[in-house]
């Protein structure tokens, strides 16, 4: 016998499993999906952080870098079990908790990346040609950023569940 159950917005076959496992599959799904919503929280509120601190530098690069590094001293047990005991323990502040462990984390990542990027010829070419600011950040920095933000993405969820 074959039964299909919604768990949380996606559909889990279950297949005459005793009840204990599919309980266990349906946990399993649960964290998986707060896993993969709270490091997009975190991934978009880190990386704009990240990319203003690296490009201008100066003292906007001072003031998150500090932030950062006040958030990381932070125990992130506790902070769990403090956000969880005001908020609730529902599947969507599970997402935010994972959300604001984790951008501090992927900030630094961003800020680092645009710190070494920014010295390359191809953006001193793209700044004596007149290109904005916004039009480098967006076009020339954030893209070859994609692949160690990936790469941090991927870990970061498979820490998180």
């Amino acid at each position: 016998m074959l039964a299909a159950v919604r768990v949380l917005g996606r559909w889990v076959a279950v297949r005459g499993a005793p009840p204990h496992l599919r309980a266990c599959r349906w946990s399993a799904a649960a964290r998986a999906d707060a896993a993969r919503g709270g490091w997009g929280v975190g991934m978009s509120g880190g990386i704009l952080p990240g990319a203003l601190a690296g490009y201008f530098g100066g003292w906007i690069d001072i003031a998150v870098s500090r932030l950062i590094e006040i958030l990381l001293t932070i125990p992130t047990f506790f902070l769990i079990i403090a956000i969880i005991a005001v908020r609730g323990g529902g599947i969507y502040n599970i997402m935010v908790v994972i959300g604001l462990i984790s951008w501090p984390s992927i900030a630094r990542l961003v800020r680092g990346q645009f710190l070494s990027l920014r010295e390359m010829d191809f953006i001193t070419s793209a700044h004596c040609v007149g290109v904005p600011d916004s039009r480098i950040i967006l076009r020339h920095l954030l893209p070859n950023c994609v692949g160690p933000i990936t790469v941090a993405a991927t870990f970061g969820i498979a820490g998180a569940i």
